[in-house]
Parts: structure tokens; C-alpha cells; sequence
């Protein structure tokens, strides 16, 4: 009977994986429009910021994959909350600079 491969790495990877739902697209775009919301540009808010979120998304999804997987796996269980906000906020300035050069 063949052995089966131990499912820890696999477990490991899908909770990275899992973070980038919540990071998706339309996360990204909701923020897009915060900023023109918030910044004084609502007139300019359309269906054409799906587009530049996806590409966004897609830019950015190797970092955030890699960045989740070390805070779920190698972050204390204590710190691991803090080191998601840290993150998730260094994301958002990421995504609202994106807006602007792509």
C-alpha cells in the first residue's frame, strides 16, 4: 500500500492561499473607490477600475502569497494578528499607488 504524503505543507499552503480571497479584486476596487470617494475625484469612478484592480491583483499576488504564508506559519500565534494589519495596510498603499501607475 502506497504511503500517503504527509497533508502538513499542503495545510500550510492553503492558508496562505485562503488570504488571497479575501484580497481579490473587488477588495481592491472598493478601495479605488474610497479614495475617489474620499478624495474629491467621485466623477471620475467607473467600471473601468475592475480592470486595473485585476491587474493589480495579479501583480501583487506572488507578494501577498508569499507574505501570508510566512505570517500564518512562521509568526507567533500572539503577534500574528498585528503582523496581518501591518501587512494588510502596507497592501492598501500598495493597491491605492497602483491606481496611479497603471
Amino acid at each position: 500500500m502506497p504511503s500517503r504524503a504527509d497533508g502538513g505543507q499542503l495545510r500550510k499552503t492553503g492558508r496562505a492561499a485562503l488570504t488571497l480571497l479575501y484580497f481579490n479584486p473587488l477588495w481592491i476596487a472598493r478601495h479605488y473607490v474610497f479614495l475617489g470617494v474620499f478624495g474629491g475625484a467621485a466623477e471620475s469612478l467607473s467600471l473601468a477600475l475592475l480592470p486595473i484592480a485585476g491587474r493589480s491583483f495579479l501583480l501583487n499576488a506572488p507578494v501577498s502569497l508569499a507574505a501570508n504564508y510566512y505570517i500564518q506559519n512562521r509568526v507567533a500565534t500572539s503577534r500574528r494578528f498585528v503582523a496581518s494589519a501591518v501587512f494588510s495596510g502596507v497592501m492598501a498603499v500598495s493597491y491605492a499607488l497602483s491606481a496611479a501607475w497603471l
